[in-house]
């Protein structure tokens, strides 16, 4: 991972398009569209990861969770 100049993770800038009624929903329900789309992303990459390593064990004989 890039750390910024504290030590942080550096975070990278995306532009994305939506429609008119989602800009109102999300502006409606004060919704922090980045935090969203942040973990969106992360939940998405756990459960790719989860089913990696189901699909890793049953290969490999061993019990699943």
């Amino acid at each position: 991972d890039q750390k910024n100049a504290k030590g942080e993770k550096a975070l990278k800038h995306k532009n994305i398009t939506i429609r008119a009624e989602q800009d109102k929903w999300i502006t409606e329900h004060s919704l922090n569209l980045s935090d969203f789309v942040q973990r969106k992303i992360d939940e998405l990459i756990m459960n790719e990861l989860m089913l990696d390593e189901l699909t890793y064990n049953e290969l490999h004989h061993y019990p699943t969770k």
